[in-house]
């Protein structure tokens, strides 16, 4: 597990004014009070961190001697590249036994945020970038896999057909099949024309073949219900 830093704070105006009298060290530029302002705007939109804009700074000035003056803009890019390569690296977490399926995107949303800002903050600290690849995978989780089942529990049930399972389709049987495709099914609600449905964890799924009601059958127990 990646070691978390401290949590990213917003820059503050003299935090700017420190990075601004870090470049000017390099490039002789002069800072004034509008020099600080629109920088401070930018890192305040852009979500810079000083330890991140630091490491920028000093990598931008310490390669290449025909490079441009720093501006905004590199430092943003740099930080949003940093930050799609430690994206790239995160891997769902295990569930938490007990987590209410409700705060499930919201809880990963936030892991997913810390791995990316630790991985940041590594990077603006020491150098180190996230890792080209993606480490490898560990074994699968009992307790996941049990977690997954729980949530995925009721999703998926059994649906009668209107041909018997087992037995390859008749001449009668398709001609029956036609027939019931051109009614509508008071057991799923198809149109006409349309295939019949089930329920399923993506979605409808649809059926080979339409439900007994619409195939003018007696309904089963589960479509009586």
């Amino acid at each position: 597990m990646t070691p978390l830093g401290p949590p990213p704070t917003p820059m503050a105006k003299s935090d700017v004014a420190r990075l601004l009298a870090l470049i000017a060290t390099f490039d002789q530029r002069t800072i004034g009070e509008a020099d600080i302002e629109g920088w401070h705007l930018v890192a305040r939109v852009e979500s810079w961190t000083v330890p991140a804009a630091q490491r920028v700074i000093v990598e931008h000035v310490s390669r290449g001697a025909d490079r441009a003056r720093i501006n905004p803009a590199l430092i943003t890019d740099r930080i949003r590249a940093v930050r799609r390569g430690a994206a790239a690296t995160f891997q769902g977490p295990r569930i938490p036994d007990g987590q209410p399926t409700h705060e499930y995107p919201e809880w990963y949303r936030r892991q997913m945020a810390a791995h990316v800002d630790a991985l940041v903050y590594r990077w603006a600290t020491s150098g180190e970038e996230p890792p080209a690849q993606l480490p490898t995978a560990e074994r699968p989780s009992r307790l996941g896999q049990r977690r997954i089942a729980e949530l995925t529990a009721g999703a998926f049930r059994a649906v009668p057909s209107a041909t018997p399972s087992g037995q390859p389709p008749t001449t009668d049987g398709m001609q029956a099949r036609s027939v019931a495709l051109a009614t509508p099914c008071p057991y799923c609600d198809a149109r006409p024309a349309e295939p019949c449905t089930r329920s399923g964890a993506g979605g409808r799924v649809r059926l080979a073949h339409p439900h007994p009601a619409r195939a003018g059958q007696p309904a089963t127990a589960e479509e009586a219900s």
